[in-house]
C-alpha cells in the first residue's frame, strides 16, 4: 500500500502528500504536537488499545483541527472486517474520543458503504483545565 499510495500520488501531481510506514502503537506518529490539520482513523479502533491511538491522533491535531474515525458497524453481518464482537459502536468511539479531548462535531452519513458509520471530532481550540 505504501508503494500503491505514492505512486498514486505522483500520479495525480500531488506533492503535498506524505507516506510512512511505522507502528504507531509503538513508536507514535513521528509527527510533532499540533501539526496536523485532520487525522483519520479508520477501521481501527477495534484494537486492544483503541485510547492509545487516539491519545496519540489528539497530540498531533492542532487546536481548531478534525479527526474522522470510520468504522464497520457492529449491528449487521459484512462481506469483510473484523468479527461482529470486537467492532466498537459508535457511542462507544465517541466515549473514547471525548475521554482524551476530542469535542464531537457530528455522526456522518456515508452514502458510499451502508458497512460503515463515520464520526467527525474536533480538537479544542484550547485546552481543558486539568
Amino acid at each position: 500500500m505504501i508503494a500503491a499510495t505514492r505512486a498514486k500520488a505522483a500520479e495525480m501531481g500531488l506533492d503535498n502528500v506524505v507516506v510512512h510506514e511505522r507502528d504507531f502503537l509503538a513508536d507514535g506518529s513521528g509527527c510533532p504536537e499540533d501539526s496536523i490539520g485532520y487525522a483519520m482513523l479508520f477501521n481501527i479502533l477495534h484494537i486492544e488499545e483503541p485510547l492509545a491511538l487516539l491519545r496519540e491522533a489528539f497530540r498531533i491535531v492542532r487546536p481548531g483541527g478534525k479527526l474522522g474515525a470510520i468504522h464497520w458497524k457492529s449491528d449487521l453481518d459484512t462481506p469483510r472486517g473484523p468479527s461482529l464482537e470486537i467492532r466498537p459502536r459508535p457511542e462507544k468511539c465517541r466515549k473514547w474520543a471525548e475521554a482524551v479531548g476530542f469535542r464531537f462535531v457530528r455522526e456522518e452519513t456515508l452514502c458510499c458503504c451502508s458497512y460503515h458509520f463515520g464520526l467527525v471530532f474536533e480538537k479544542p481550540s484550547f485546552e481543558r483545565a486539568s
